[in-house]
């Protein structure tokens, strides 16, 4: 649990289950719970959509699961997306740098699902909880291939403080990644 502050009251990051508002009222975000197979599925297909934009070889890079994990073990959150409660159609993640900053990451709303409001509303949501728990600074990148996701992100008030090419070497081939890094005072 994390306080916001000395005068409010306790966030539980652990047990979040927050209806988004109407028209949206089928879906949901909750907290990662535990490792499944719908988890490691919806991610995998998230990354084959966009192969300009992440190292498709996800059998050389953390598991999704671990990450969850890992996140929430660091007193950050890694939210799920649900519509009719049981359909994953969304994740993200706000993995904590600091007390006063974190990183959102792993955003991925479900191709069916984009340009409805869905990930302006997640989104919303996490800037809104950041701000719950005392964060001040957030970060993130992405890849300039996303470009409905940079529109979402600078619509919600981040400004690019770097461009650059992110240059990884896997299996004894370099790939490069044209990336935005991103950030938001709160």
């Amino acid at each position: 649990m994390i306080s916001k502050n000395s005068q409010s009251k306790t966030i539980n990051l652990s047990s979040i289950n927050h209806c988004l508002s109407s028209p949206y009222q089928n879906f949901s975000i909750q907290s990662f719970k535990k490792p499944t197979q719908s988890l490691l599925n919806f991610y995998t297909q998230c990354i084959k959509n966009n192969p300009e934009g992440f190292i498709q070889k996800l059998h050389l890079m953390p598991s999704i699961l671990d990450f969850a994990e890992q996140v929430q073990q660091n007193n950050g959150v890694f939210c799920e997306v649900f519509f009719n409660h049981n359909h994953l159609i969304g994740i993200c993640a706000l993995k904590k740098i600091t007390s006063t900053q974190a990183e959102i990451c792993k955003f991925h709303i479900d191709k069916d699902f984009q340009n409805q409001g869905i990930g302006s509303q997640v989104f919303d949501f996490i800037l809104n909880l950041a701000k719950n728990i005392g964060i001040k600074k957030l970060t993130l990148h992405v890849s300039k291939s996303q470009k409905s996701a940079i529109y979402l992100y600078q619509k919600f008030g981040f400004s690019i403080t770097e461009d650059k090419i992110c240059i990884v070497e896997l299996e004894g081939t370099k790939e490069e990644f044209p990336t935005l890094f991103m950030e938001k005072l709160l």
